[in-house]
């Protein structure tokens, strides 16, 4: 069988994929190639797509290296299905997959229980983790790091531990989480298209890891892309690192521009003055402080895309930030993700069926 190269992009690199045996690894900012061994062929049922696969080993290139063979062995057959990788200082390393949690064991082993012998990473180390992930420049980071996060090759971290300054401490981090992105070909899908037909601001709303950010992807993908008929210009506000990878690593997004790292209500305000978007992005609503400085820079006659924590409309209704952009008329429509498919939709509110709601709540 002839060799199929096809190339795409995980984390903001390149990935190589060569279908018949091994996944290749080119790392432009490391100016060196590195690969991991994949047989395609024979892989478990339920081992999850390639691509997430790829991802997966993506984030065990954080790990020292005998640490990351022993997880690779503990993901033979969920590595294409975990989504988090959990690390506790000197007590356990979970993989949250689809199926649930995993407890790692030093054998390579994988327990749905806690098991005699897991695999236990010191405070230490979680702090040599986390540093290698910055590139050996930790602290040059802090503006992150301060949030309780750090973005590394498309794969958010998690950081519990922190001293009350806000500095990391080499013997302080209680636990990572590190979010592996989820690495699907993203295209917008008929449902997703349906969200705009009108040139409306819509508000994406949903639990955590109900696959918002996802969505918001495929948004960008139709709108830069071309997909929803035209080609539009697209601001996106990627205040932790989330989006940029994927705009840049994907050669179909022609008109998408992307700001990353920066605070969000400056970051909205160099969109309209510099990039005239008609689509601003925002990867998520924060906090009620964040939110007003969101409002300073919206009133420009551009739609808005965003994302939202909250598992249905009673929840949404009763949070200050909602409260805020509803009543300065951000949005037009709340469209609600399942908690139990990421990614799909389950019901889209309109502006009459909010408000009658509202006045339901009020009384």
């Amino acid at each position: 069988m002839k060799p199929d190269f096809r190339r795409t992009c995980i984390g903001g690199f390149p990935v190589f994929l060569l279908y018949t045996d091994k996944i290749f690894f080119v790392n432009p900012a490391a100016e060196k190639l590195s690969f991991f061994l994949f047989f395609c062929r024979g892989r478990r049922k339920g081992s999850g797509s390639i691509l997430n696969c790829a991802a997966f080993h993506a984030a065990l290139s954080f790990f020292p290296a005998e640490t990351g063979e022993t997880l690779a062995l503990c993901g033979e057959g969920v590595r294409g299905s975990v989504y988090e990788i959990r690390l506790y200082a000197d007590k356990a390393v979970v993989f949250v997959t689809d199926a649930g949690l995993f407890f790692c064991c030093k054998n390579g082993n994988l327990s749905s229980v806690c098991p005699n012998g897991p695999l236990r990473l010191s405070a230490q180390t979680l702090f040599e983790i986390l540093n290698r992930a910055a590139g050996y420049a930790l602290f040059e980071r802090e503006t992150e790091t301060r949030s309780a996060f750090l973005t590394a090759n498309g794969c958010r971290i998690g950081i519990s531990g922190l001293s009350p300054d806000g500095r990391l401490l080499s013997g302080g981090i209680r636990s990572l989480n590190i979010r592996v992105p989820f690495s699907s070909p993203v295209t917008a899908d008929g449902e997703t298209l349906s969200l705009l037909r009108e040139k409306e601001s819509v508000l994406i709303a949903g639990s955590p890891g109900s696959g918002k950010t996802t969505m918001l992807k495929k948004l960008i993908y139709a709108l830069a892309a071309g997909q929803a008929g035209v080609y539009r210009r697209v601001s996106v506000i990627d205040t932790r690192g989330e989006f940029a990878g994927f705009v840049g690593g994907t050669p179909e997004i022609l008109t998408a521009d992307v700001i990353s790292f920066g605070e969000k209500g400056r970051s909205v305000e160099t969109a309209l003055r510099l990039f005239s978007p008609e689509y601003l992005v925002c990867d998520e609503v924060g906090s009620v402080d964040e939110t007003r400085r969101l409002l300073e820079g919206v009133n420009a006659g551009v739609q808005i895309l965003a994302g939202i924590h909250a598992r249905d409309l009673h929840g949404l209704l009763r949070r200050p930030q909602f409260k805020l952009l509803w009543d300065h008329a951000v949005f037009d429509r709340i469209a609600f993700l399942s908690d139990k498919e990421a990614g799909k939709l389950v019901h889209v509110y309109d502006a009459q069926e909010v408000e009658q709601m509202r006045s339901k709540v009020c009384v």
